[in-house]
């Protein structure tokens, strides 16, 4: 297609820009959303927070970053964790931190643009070593 004045350059140009913001504005796939969910696609709202995508649905939370696919970071944290996907929770501390809990663990994770999820710990520990009292000093 080439305008009148012959060169078809501009719309090239507007056109990459259209993709590039479409992509920029882009969520993961429904399907897979409503799946790591556990909930019906009509039930999901997604939110945008710069390049990351909050997922809530059926009282669960997923977060999404698109680093050349769509990833999922409660799918990051059941291989962490040894824990099915559907029995992690998931909560916001802010716009870049998360803490996934389950199985009996916790893990934090942090958003690092062109990373993605990164540990913000230094392992998961035990939920029942994170709540038992210090030990006793010696006698």
């Amino acid at each position: 297609m080439v305008s009148k004045g012959g060169s078809i350059f501009p719309w090239v140009v507007v056109c990459a820009a259209s993709v590039l913001a479409s992509g920029c504005a882009a969520n993961p796939p429904m399907p897979q959303v409503a799946e790591s969910l556990s909930c019906s696609a009509e039930k999901v709202t997604v939110e945008f927070h710069g390049l990351i995508r909050i997922a809530r649905g059926c009282d669960h939370v997923d977060v999404y970053c698109d680093l050349s696919g769509w990833t999922s970071l409660r799918t990051r944290a059941a291989f962490d964790l040894s824990c099915a996907v559907r029995d992690l929770e998931v909560v916001v501390i802010d716009q870049r931190t998360f803490g996934v809990t389950g199985c009996g663990q916790k893990a934090t994770y942090k958003y690092v643009e062109n990373i993605g999820f990164v540990s913000d710990s230094f392992r998961p520990t035990p939920v029942s070593q994170q709540l038992a009292p210090p030990p006793a000093p010696p006698k």
